[in-house]
C-alpha cells in the first residue's frame, strides 16, 4: 500500500473520531445551556411570581386603606386583571421552555447532520485523490 493511501486512510479515520468526539461535545454543551436557561427561567418566574403577590396584596390593602371593601368591583377588578397577567406569563414561561427543548433537538440533528456531511466528504475527497482512488481500483469485489 502506497504512503499517501496510508495517509488517506489515516485522514479520514481520524476525521471521523474527531468529528464523533466534536459531536458529542455539542450535545453536552447544549445540554449545559438548556439547564442553564432552564434556571435562568426559573429564577424569572419566582420573581414574576414574588412581585404578583406583592401587587395582590398592594391591591387589597390599598383598597381597605380607602375604604373600599375587598369584594367591590374595583378591587376584584385589579385582582383578576393580576390574575390573568400571572396566567398569561405562566403560559409565555412554559411556552419558552418547550421552544428551547426544540431549538436544542434541532442543534443536534444539525450536529449529526454536519457530521455524516464530513465524513461522506472526506471519504469522496479520498476516493477522487491519486492514491485513493488508485487503491479503490486495486480492491477486488468478494465473491457473491
Amino acid at each position: 500500500m502506497a504512503v499517501s493511501t496510508v495517509l488517506a486512510v489515516a485522514g479520514v479515520a481520524g476525521k471521523m473520531i474527531a468529528g464523533r468526539k466534536a459531536k458529542k461535545a455539542g450535545k453536552r454543551a447544549n445540554a449545559a445551556q438548556r439547564a442553564l436557561n432552564k434556571l435562568k427561567n426559573k429564577q424569572n418566574k419566582r420573581t414574576f411570581l414574588r412581585n404578583f403577590r406583592q401587587a395582590q396584596a398592594q391591591a387589597l390593602v390599598g383598597g381597605v386603606a380607602a375604604g373600599v371593601d375587598v369584594g367591590s368591583s374595583t378591587t376584584q377588578g385589579v385582582l383578576a386583571s393580576q390574575g390573568s397577567q400571572a396566567r398569561t406569563a405562566t403560559a409565555e414561561f412554559a411556552e419558552g421552555e418547550r421552544l428551547g427543548d426544540v431549538q436544542s433537538a434541532a442543534i443536534n440533528k444539525q450536529a449529526s447532520a454536519n457530521f455524516a456531511a464530513s465524513v461522506f466528504g472526506s471519504v469522496a475527497s479520498f476516493a477522487m485523490s491519486a492514491g485513493g482512488g488508485d487503491f479503490l481500483d486495486k480492491l477486488k469485489p468478494g465473491p457473491k
